[in-house]
């Protein structure tokens, strides 16, 4: 199976230029979900220093950005990189930051020209003004403020909040500039003609680890992110390492209330759906199935329901246990008295719901198939193999049964003996 290249050869190779397409391609860094391309800045002119003025919201509280306008005297507005229900996300120049504070980027294909290394790139995330969004932004930075920083190589693999202030009306809060979420870098390097083919096994190696480091902060602290997928996990400029980003939904794992739709469908962990106890395991099943999606370029579970995702995963891991059914809050809308699945359907001639009654329930697939174990070349056959077993690991049904970051951080896949080798 032919892979797109590791890291190190990655951030050498230009890449082929994408097809010209009608609209603007997706912004490279997003904090958050599902964003739309927004359209360039305006020139600077009149007006540029708006601070405190109420002309920087549009009607819906959205902030309306000028190039070079200054926001808190210091951060110079470059571009908009993505747009979303909570805000706006800018790029900005950090007029006077000292020299190597902050990561400029390298020149990596497609970036513009980097500034001076005095003058840092920053993200700035913009909350749209009104209370509920400020409140929301303000929760989330103080989420990540309060992370636990005993290891601070597990807390670098979280994005750092660099400063808040208020702009006009605006919540604003300065993040690390990163390269690209992994969605959008597996789009770039994750394709041969057209067609999806996942990252290299070293590279899926190096981002699995940084991924586990951050979970075993977040476990630490005490936190769930609940929303751990590749849109939310940056690239930096090097491409050689990755920080988990996006706490809006992230909460003290002692707050986990029963809903069956917290975290994005596809990285949904069982218990969430059922209406079980959830919490760290559940951001380790959504491990599970980001890693997946590094090698192969594809989505593990495209459920279109919830009772969609069950079978999908009963059809890896066979049936679920009964002692997890017994307690779930949400079990009957997908199981029966007898613990037989209760598949649900839309029919396509009468267009209305239809249950069926499935009692022989077993595994139809194998993780080894679907990672194409047979066809990887002889050298980086072991390590997936090794993938696989993390990945049997991370996507047990049973949340108890799933390791913690720490243990998988000892697993054979992630766990690098010398420095020469992560460097490798």
């Amino acid at each position: 199976k032919a892979k797109a290249p590791a890291p190190e050869a990655a951030a050498v190779a230009e890449p082929a230029d994408p097809p010209a397409a009608a609209s603007k391609p997706k912004a490279m860094f997003d904090l958050f979900a599902d964003t739309d391309a927004v359209p360039d800045l305006p020139a600077a002119g009149e007006g540029v220093n708006r601070a405190g003025n109420d002309d920087t919201s549009d009607p819906e509280g959205f902030y309306q950005p000028r190039a070079g306008e200054m926001l808190d005297g210091r951060y110079s507005v470059q571009a908009v990189l993505g747009k979303g229900v909570f805000g706006t996300v800018v790029a900005a120049l950090d007029t006077k930051a000292p020299a190597g504070e902050a990561e400029a980027p390298p020149g990596a294909p497609g970036d513009p020209s980097p500034p001076p290394a005095s003058m840092p790139k920053v993200a700035i995330k913009i909350a749209r003004a009104n209370s509920l969004m400020e409140a929301a932004a303000r929760k989330e930075a103080e989420c990540i403020n309060d992370l636990d920083e005993e290891i601070p190589q597990e807390r670098e693999r979280i994005i750092a909040v660099r400063s808040i202030f208020t702009h006009g009306r605006h919540l604003c809060i300065v993040l690390d500039l990163m390269y690209l979420n992994l969605r959008d870098f597996l789009k770039r390097f994750g394709t041969e003609g057209g067609k999806p083919v996942g990252l290299h096994i070293d590279a899926v190696r190096l981002y699995g680890r940084d991924l586990l480091m951050a979970l075993n902060c977040l476990r630490r602290s005490g936190i769930f992110h609940g929303d751990i997928k590749p849109d939310n996990i940056l690239v930096n400029h090097g491409m050689k390492g990755v920080k988990v980003a996006d706490f809006g939904t992230a909460c003290p794992v002692n707050d986990c209330t029963a809903t069956p739709y917290v975290c994005s469908r596809y990285y949904r962990a069982p218990e969430i759906i059922l209406g079980g106890s959830y919490g760290h395991p559940a951001d380790m099943w959504s491990v599970g199935c980001t890693l997946y999606e590094l090698y192969t370029g594809q989505i593990l579970f495209q459920g279109e329901t919830n009772n969609h995702m069950l079978k999908l995963f009963m059809a890896l891991q066979g049936r679920f246990p009964n002692k997890l059914i017994k307690v779930a809050q949400f079990a009957e809308r997908h199981f029966d008295e007898t613990f037989a699945f209760l598949e649900t359907s839309v029919d396509p001639v009468s267009k209305k719901a239809v249950t069926k009654r499935v009692a022989d329930i077993r595994s139809l697939i194998d993780l080894k198939a679907l990672l194409r174990v047979d066809e990887c070349k002889p050298e980086e056959k072991g390590k997936v193999l090794q993938l696989a077993s993390l990945l049997d690991s991370c996507l047990a049904l049973d949340p108890a049964q799933r390791p913690t970051p720490e243990q998988a951080l000892l697993h054979p896949l992630v766990k690098f003996g010398r420095r020469a080798e992560v460097k490798q």
